[in-house]
């Protein structure tokens, strides 16, 4: 999964393995024993990587009495 050029992050790989597992094709007679248990371990990192993002959105985020500053594009006369 990791290249020499390109090191993958956390977020990365578990998004990597939740594409293979999804592409899976399982026998319907083999659906419960197999099936089933890859389809609970894409949900189980899928909200590994939906907490993730939202400590990452939190980071981001000014703190409580933080003030915000926006930044407006300068606009131009034309």
């Amino acid at each position: 999964m990791e290249t020499n050029n390109n090191p993958m992050t956390v977020k990365d790989v578990l998004a990597d393995v939740v594409k293979v597992l999804g592409e899976i094709s399982v026998p319907v007679t083999q659906l419960e024993s197999i099936g089933i248990p890859v389809a609970k371990a894409i949900n189980g990192i899928k909200l590994c990587l939906d907490a993730m993002e939202r400590e990452e959105q939190k980071a981001a985020a000014p703190a409580p009495g933080e003030p915000m500053i926006e930044l407006v594009p300068e606009q131009t006369e034309g």
